[in-house]
């Protein structure tokens, strides 16, 4: 399998990339050159190691606003804590360039979400104005879910 990258322009919210990553793909390097934003939409929860390393790989790529909504939410903000306190060497600065909020979404529509990554999904410290949506499904359509998103 492979995964595939998709990339937006979008004015009104900066860059917007979709990436639908297969269960056993290598991490791709990703197009951003200043730190972003990621929305995790899990339509299928990864082994915990695998989510480890997915969320270790985001990190060292320059995420700084993790989000997650779909199956087993709540646990990306888990697995994104660890990575992040061991890139730190286990410090917390909240107001430090490397800092990265979580937040996950239970019960709420992709529409929701979507809306909140592009519009209050913020870091202490930095403006970060790109999104990578990081979908983890069978199906590697973004109309799927960009679809619902802001236009």
């Amino acid at each position: 399998m492979t995964s595939r990258l998709f990339r937006i322009e979008r004015s009104s919210l900066g860059k917007i990339v979709y990436l639908w990553l297969s269960p056993d793909v290598e991490f791709p390097r990703l197009p951003f050159g200043t730190p972003f934003r990621a929305l995790v939409v899990s339509e299928l929860h990864p082994e915990a190691a695998r989510q480890s390393a997915i969320c270790e790989w985001l990190a060292a790529s320059g995420c700084r606003y993790l989000m997650a909504w779909g199956q087993e939410a709540s646990s990306w903000d888990d697995s994104m804590d660890w990575a992040a306190l061991e890139r730190s060497g286990y410090v917390v600065d909240a107001d430090g360039e490397d800092f990265i909020p979580t937040t996950w979404h239970d019960g709420e529509s992709l529409a929701e979400v979507l809306h909140f990554a592009s519009n209050h999904a913020k870091h202490p410290t930095l403006e970060l104005e790109d999104l990578l949506v990081l979908r983890l499904a069978h199906s590697p359509d973004p109309e799927d879910v960009l679809g619902q998103g802001p236009r």
